[in-house]
């Protein structure tokens, strides 16, 4: 069956001898016309890839994935970098609040030690109440954090000095129940100490005591108590949060609050039976909310070396808790 269409007839006009116009047939070529050459043009080519197209594409995946490395790598870098920075900056401000806090306290252990050391090197008597009474004002007056003094005996009586009256007291304290406990403990374990927040119904409010033991070649003379109270420590709190533009607070544990900047004026109702506040009862939300059963670690900073910390999640805030 052949591709090409069959002959065609040619048909011519022209006049005949009265002048109309007739028309002529004549028979088509019979050498048919070839439409191969057309039918390879009109057909579709088959799609090749240019090696011009093949490079520019390994070209651009080449430099694709070289920037993309050099990006991410950078991006690690900078992530880290930044998580160095943070974590530096973390540590550095625990560092310089630990400090501060120690060198606010520490003098009132370094006095009352200092007096102990005289009575064992026999350079004072405690036997001699005004003599003794006048070594004990020279160490309140270089400690200015101390309320008061206090030496108390086997006997449980008691000579005490006090900062803001300038008086004399002396007491017996032998119906307290912690006298007998501090002076029992001292002489099981000689050893400087601090104890546990102790309720004044003198002073109405709460006090931390620092507990010296007073030797005498061997001999247990009793034990000398100096007293500063939370509110002393919550109101030195308050400005150094000012100076370091962080909220700073001392806790008991995780429920129980020593002393927190909001403690400086008005502290809450608490007593003999409760002479911290809690953590709900000092008016910092963020506080109140820092040792619930959820606690979402520091992974932004890593490990903290010298602390530890988590993120408080609040309703619509979150803040970094770092405890030392």
């Amino acid at each position: 069956m052949s591709i090409f269409p069959p002959p065609a007839e040619r048909i011519r006009p022209r006049n005949n001898a009265d002048g109309a116009v007739v028309a002529d047939v004549e028979p088509a070529s019979a050498e048919p016309v070839r439409v191969e050459a057309a039918a390879r043009r009109l057909a579709p080519r088959p799609w090749r890839v240019s090696v011009t197209m093949l490079l520019a594409v390994g070209f651009g995946l080449l430099m694709f994935v070289a920037v993309g490395g050099v990006l991410l790598m950078s991006l690690a870098g900078a992530r880290e970098n930044n998580r160095s920075l943070l974590r530096d900056r973390i540590e550095r401000t625990v560092t310089q609040v630990v400090d501060r806090v120690r060198a606010h306290l520490d003098p009132v252990q370094a006095q009352a030690s200092y007096v102990a050391r005289q009575v064992e090197a026999g350079l004072f008597d405690p036997a001699d109440e005004a003599d003794f009474a006048r070594v004990m004002f020279g160490a309140l007056s270089a400690t200015p954090q101390v309320h008061g003094m206090t030496f108390l005996r086997p006997d449980l009586s008691v000579l005490r000095v006090e900062r803001n009256s300038g008086d004399v007291i002396r007491e017996d304290w032998s119906d307290r129940r912690e006298a007998q406990r501090l002076l029992d403990d001292m002489r099981v374990q000689p050893t400087t100490m601090w104890r546990q927040p102790l309720w004044s119904a003198n002073l109405g409010q709460t006090l931390l005591t620092l507990a010296v033991p007073v030797m005498d070649d061997g001999w247990f003379l009793g034990v000398l108590v100096s007293a500063v109270s939370v509110t002393e420590v919550s109101r030195y709190l308050a400005l150094l949060s000012i100076d370091t533009n962080q909220t700073i607070f001392l806790l008991l544990d995780e429920k129980h609050v020593i002393a927190h900047p909001n403690l400086a004026g008005d502290t809450p109702a608490i007593g003999p039976l409760q002479p911290l506040p809690t953590v709900d009862e000092v008016g910092d939300r963020v506080l109140a909310q820092a040792f619930g059963p959820v606690r979402r670690p520091l992974q932004a900073v890593g490990v903290l070396p010298h602390s530890q910390g988590h993120i408080v999640d609040l309703a619509d805030d979150f803040w970094l808790l770092d405890v030392s």
